[in-house]
């Protein structure tokens, strides 16, 4: 089975490192420092499965934009996961190409993770378009 794409967007290269570390035996994670870095993959041809997104540290602006910006090269829908400090509100991001799915607080540990992101994948596969997350 092919592994699926997912496209992770954090400020922190050793958050970055730390997520990639952690799913990278399921799946094919590639980083972005910043929304134009992540935009760079998918001008070129990158097509992720799923977003994940620090909440801390990219602004409100910021993850107004980023499903704005970022699309996947057929134009498919794709989930978005935001990681999330405790007891702060997630932001209802979204628009005709990506939605808020599903949030993770933090801190996790990387079976929270991994269990998280297969049950947001999965069930956006198997509903065939957004669940978004209750509450929003």
């Amino acid at each position: 089975m092919e592994k699926l794409n997912i496209l992770i967007i954090n400020k922190s290269r050793i958050a970055l490192h730390l997520l990639k570390h952690i799913l990278a035996g399921n799946y094919n994670v590639t980083t972005a420092i910043d929304i134009d870095s992540a935009l760079y993959w998918t001008l070129n041809g990158y097509s992720p499965d799923l977003l994940i997104i620090d909440g801390s540290s990219c602004s409100t602006e910021c993850t107004k934009n980023i499903p704005k910006r970022i699309k996947s090269d057929d134009g498919a829908d794709f989930p978005l996961l935001v990681l999330t400090e405790a007891n702060k509100p997630v932001s209802n991001i979204s628009s005709k190409t990506t939605q808020l799915e599903a949030y993770l607080n933090k801190p996790f540990n990387p079976s929270e993770l991994l269990e998280k992101v297969k049950l947001t994948i999965n069930k956006f596969e198997h509903f065939g378009s957004f669940q978004p997350v209750a509450g929003f």
